[in-house]
This record gives structure tokens, C-alpha cells and sequence, in this order.
């Protein structure tokens, strides 16, 4: 964990820690060990003694990419506790009604399904975002651009990542994005962390659903920038151009209508297009 509670049961994050302070579990309230201070594979934490046991017994992922993703969010959003029947874990962030939770290392089928089903039960929606860095290509041509404004009517993006875990996990109120780096078409052309919001998973290719969002007071299309997703959790003013995470995914999800319909008219995919009617059905 990178935020543990002191001796006065404050929260303190890990790079505010001093080795002479003690610090606790804010789950199970046992003493805890700050770890890997000098490693370069894994980011320093706080980390239960050994033999201790604690109702969290869920894994935590301690990589700089999940280190650098908390970050993104105030302090008081990050590692939160939730508690329902007897049962308790930390919330990677919870935040406007949402859990995120953040992954780099693996993990299996079941814990998914049992995080998923922890956190709706207790009344939230659970966005998942997953380390896609260096695991994306572009089917028959591994050198080609993986920016998914830049791909053809006929090509796909591959995500090499075991499937398997993914099997029916697909359920109400769960969201799964992936996040990687890459060069993107812009003039002039810039390299971005973007994100795509994932609806399907197949054994050699992914499907995601355009985000919709404003750019520019226009209505943009294709995949979400990291910084504008961490913005969209933040109270929005009349006059920012900015949706909610909510409104993102709401929109997203009445896009993907639209194509559906769309292609049941047998409007080739080359010729897919938003209306100026269907405009309207997008809140800002």
C-alpha cells in the first residue's frame, strides 16, 4: 500500500514516511514495514509483517505506473476502505461514486469477478484500467501506428494479454479501458497516454467503443487522453468544456447505438458518421 495511517491515526502516504515513526494498516490496524526502498522494479510501500493476516487479502499492485496513476487523484480519493458484511478492502480510488481500480501485474479471472461484485454490492461502479504499454499492435502489421484515429476500415488492434481472465466478466456498472503511449495525429504530432474503453474481448484482437467528448466545442471521437479522463472526475463548472466520467461513458454507450443501427441499415463501416439530430441526444 502506498498510504498508511500514524500513530494519530492520520493518513500518511508513503513518500512523506520516516522509518523512525510507526505506521498501521488502515484495514486491519496491525503495524506495518516500509519496503523496497532501493528496488527498481517496484515503487517503496507499506507492507504488512510477516505472518500478520488481514482482511484485505486481495493483491496490490506496487509498480510506478499504478504509483503514478493514484497520483493523479487528491490524496483523500486514494486508498480508501470500504467496508460491507464483516468484509473490508482498499479502494485503489474511490471518487464521485466510482472505484477505479488500477492494474499492471496480472490477476485472475476470480479476483476480478470478486472485486466487481465487492464494490457494486456496496452501491459503486468500478472502472478498470489496465497497463497496455508495449502490449498493443495492429493486426498483420506489427510496425504499423497503433493511434486508433489512424486505423484503416479492415485493421484491428491486438492487446497481448492472456484473455482468459476476462471470461464473463463483462457486467452492469463495470467499465474496462486501457491505457498506453503512444505517437497520435495531431498537427503538429504529439506523443499521449490515451485510453480506450473496452466492450468486447476476443482471443487475438480487442473492441472498444469510441469516447465521445468536446474538443475544441466540437464533438470529438475515438479514444479518451489520460489527462481528460483524471479530469473528468473533477466538479465541472458551466463554462469548462469538460463532460463527467459518467456523461462520457453515457454518450459512449449511445454512439455505440447509433453504429449498431446503423450497420443493421447496411451502412458500410467506412461510412459511419454522427448526425446532426444524434448530436443532440449528447449531453455537455
Amino acid at each position: 500500500m502506498f498510504i498508511a495511517l500514524n500513530a494519530n491515526n492520520e493518513k500518511v502516504s508513503i513518500e512523506n514516511a520516516d522509518k523512525i515513526c510507526e505506521y498501521f494498516c488502515p484495514v486491519c490496524n496491525e503495524k506495518l514495514s516500509i519496503k523496497a526502498t532501493n528496488s527498481l522494479s517496484v515503487r517503496p510501500h507499506f507492507a504488512h509483517k510477516k505472518g500478520t493476516e488481514c482482511l484485505d487479502d486481495w493483491k496490490h499492485d506496487m509498480s510506478e505506473w499504478h504509483y503514478n496513476w493514484q497520483c493523479q487523484f487528491p490524496e483523500e480519493y486514494r486508498e480508501v476502505v470500504v467496508e460491507k458484511d464483516e468484509k473490508k478492502h482498499r479502494a485503489d480510488v474511490l471518487i464521485n461514486g466510482y472505484v477505479i481500480e488500477f492494474q499492471h501485474s496480472p490477476i485472475s479471472r476470480d479476483e476480478i469477478k470478486e472485486r466487481n461484485e465487492f464494490y457494486t454490492n456496496c452501491g459503486y461502479k468500478v472502472i478498470w484500467v489496465f497497463d497496455a504499454n508495449d502490449k498493443i499492435k495492429k493486426t498483420f502489421d506489427n510496425n504499423g501506428s497503433i493511434d486508433p484515429a489512424r486505423l484503416q476500415a479492415w485493421e484491428r488492434l491486438e492487446w497481448k494479454r492472456a484473455r482468459a481472465e476476462f471470461k464473463d466478466q463483462t457486467c452492469k456498472n463495470v467499465f474496462y479501458f486501457i491505457e498506453y503511449n503512444t505517437d497520435i495525429s495531431t498537427n503538429p504530432p504529439q506523443n499521449a497516454d490515451i485510453m480506450l474503453y473496452l466492450t468486447e474481448l476476443h482471443p487475438k484482437e480487442i473492441e472498444y467503443l469510441p469516447t465521445i467528448f468536446p474538443i475544441n466545442n466540437k464533438l470529438g471521437y475515438s479514444y479518451l487522453l489520460k489527462d481528460y479522463f483524471v479530469k473528468s472526475f473533477w466538479p465541472i463548472k458551466n463554462n469548462d468544456n469538460v463532460m463527467s466520467a459518467f456523461q462520457i461513458i453515457d454518450n459512449s454507450q449511445k454512439y455505440k447505438q447509433i453504429l449498431e443501427n446503423q450497420k443493421k441499415r447496411s451502412i458500410p463501416r467506412t461510412q459511419y458518421y454522427i448526425s446532426k439530430s444524434n448530436i443532440r441526444k449528447f449531453r455537455f
